[in-house]
């Protein structure tokens, strides 16, 4: 008895690593370089090899699927009921070098990779007239009622031109990523609750018989779970010498600075954990990456100074604030509040409040010399000039005389 328990704990530990292994790895990868027959083998452990009905040709990896926007030329694979997306986060990427994005049809979008029976459950990537990347998920809730998402990447890619895609699902998040070259182009949320099983059918498509995609595809990854911004940047830099890809500065600037962001948002988190040594060590980190803007490094800078003071410790917050104000590279903007900040805390030092009342209101010069007088009295008369000796004894009749010295130019 005691070996057979040990035996099937033996075996359901292994099971329990190979499933974790092959959620891990891909779910099905096409390194597509027979370049003839009707079948592309799947080099991942599933065995999920594709059955071809379009044509072959040859890219710089070795060799290519050829798509040629009909119908009938699309590659199809099944998955096994277990293996399917259902509920699961997943990834695609793909190289991929565009003939035409354009069709004549108001839908002027051509599918590169679908899955699922439309209207049930069904997902589909594309690409639009203009060569972004989109996605359209839908399902049927039981009442019937259709649930949808859909999203845009900004970022187009080039007729003629290889380029590396990828487009991450993350149901745990709720967000769909689009990346281009190992850049993300940022994610989109579906909607709240979005629930869509996608386990109903295991068919999975490149191409489409709906608006088939036009050009080669090449080097095709499925992954049964979200990708990270890691991974699929090694996915890209695996390759991109083979395709040769030429990142562009303004794609290479953009990712830096939407890491940076990344890393800085953590930082609220840490904060609101009271970890603020973590909080500092993040911003000093920032601070002095040479690929951050100055407004970023010195906005980073000013939040470690305040978190010396929600830790109670002004004397440290204070020598921060003394070497963001001596930082001629900062944004004056930031060296202006680090001054105030210093100012605020030298006064409270003092038993005084942290800003001065006075300091901020506007000082009224007390007028002295006029240029015409009018005097008013109860005990005046409105016949009177207007004078010291002679006042008048309405307010009326002084807005009157005033109006009339002013019409001779007074």
């Amino acid at each position: 008895m005691f070996h057979y328990h040990l035996l099937m704990l033996l075996l359901l530990s292994i099971g329990g690593q190979a499933l974790a292994q092959s959620q891990e790895g891909p779910l099905a990868h096409f390194a597509c370089n027979e370049g003839q027959g009707s079948v592309v083998a799947d080099s991942s452990p599933n065995k999920l090899d594709g059955k071809v009905g379009t044509d072959w040709a040859t890219s710089p990896s070795g060799k290519a699927l050829s798509f040629d926007g009909k119908p009938t030329g699309v590659v199809t694979l099944r998955l096994p009921f277990e293996k399917r997306l259902g509920k699961d986060s997943w990834t695609f990427s793909a190289w991929l070098n565009p003939t035409q994005f354009t069709i004549d049809d108001p839908q002027n979008q051509r599918r590169v990779f679908a899955s699922g029976i439309y209207p049930e459950a069904y997902l589909g990537v594309d690409l639009l007239s203009e060569g972004q990347l989109s996605y359209y998920f839908c399902y049927k809730k039981q009442t019937g009622e259709l649930v949808s998402a859909s999203g845009t990447a900004a970022t187009s890619l080039v007729l003629g031109q290889w380029a590396h895609v990828a487009v991450v699902c993350d149901r745990q998040k709720g967000e769909v990523d689009f990346y281009l070259n190992g850049h993300s182009q940022g994610a989109t949320s579906l909607p709240a609750g979005f629930a869509g099983d996608f386990s109903k059918d295991g068919e999975i498509t490149l191409g489409n018989g709906w608006h088939n995609y036009w050009g080669l595809m090449d080097e095709v990854n499925l992954y049964r779970r979200a990708l990270s911004r890691t991974e699929i940047k090694a996915e890209f830099l695996r390759l991109n010498e083979t395709f040769g890809v030429k990142e562009s500065p303004e794609a290479i600037a953009t990712e830096k600075r939407e890491v940076l962001m990344q890393a800085l948002a953590k930082t609220q988190g840490l904060w609101a954990a009271g970890d603020f040594a973590a909080v500092r060590a993040a911003c000093a980190e920032l601070a002095g990456s040479t690929d951050a803007p100055a407004s970023l490094r010195s906005y980073a800078h000013l939040r470690s100074a305040q978190s010396y003071m929600a830790q109670g410790k002004p004397e440290l917050a204070k020598a921060e604030y003394a070497k963001i104000a001596a930082t001629a590279a900062y944004p004056e903007v930031h060296r202006a509040e680090a001054r105030d900040c210093l100012a605020q805390l030298s006064r409270v030092a003092k038993g005084l409040p942290a800003r001065d009342p006075l300091a901020s209101r506007t000082t009224i010069c007390p007028v002295t010399n006029f240029a015409a007088e009018v005097f008013v009295s109860p005990d005046g008369n409105d016949a009177n000039p207007g004078t010291k000796a002679s006042p008048v004894a309405t307010l009326s009749r002084a807005r009157d005389i005033v109006r009339a010295q002013r019409a001779k130019g007074l």
